[in-house]
């Protein structure tokens, strides 16, 4: 319970704070990951969940918004 209350509070509105939202691609940038491509899960405050596929799977991976290059708009 506390771990969703404390994702229900780091939770934007990304449309008005971010420029990431759901389902946008991005690029990985200023990290290990550089050049990656994958898709926006999720926003929050700090982080930006994405749906990446690395070694033949889909995997979840959360970075800071400065890592993160936007594709499309």
């Amino acid at each position: 319970m506390l771990k969703a209350l404390e994702s229900a509070q780091n939770q934007v509105d990304a449309g008005q704070t971010s420029p990431f939202q759901p389902g946008l691609r991005v690029r990985l940038q200023n990290c290990g990951l550089n050049g990656l491509e994958g898709l926006v899960h999720s926003v929050s405050s700090k982080r930006v969940t994405l749906l990446i596929q690395l070694l033949g799977r889909e995997k979840k991976l959360q970075l800071e918004h400065h890592q993160v290059e936007l594709l499309d708009q």
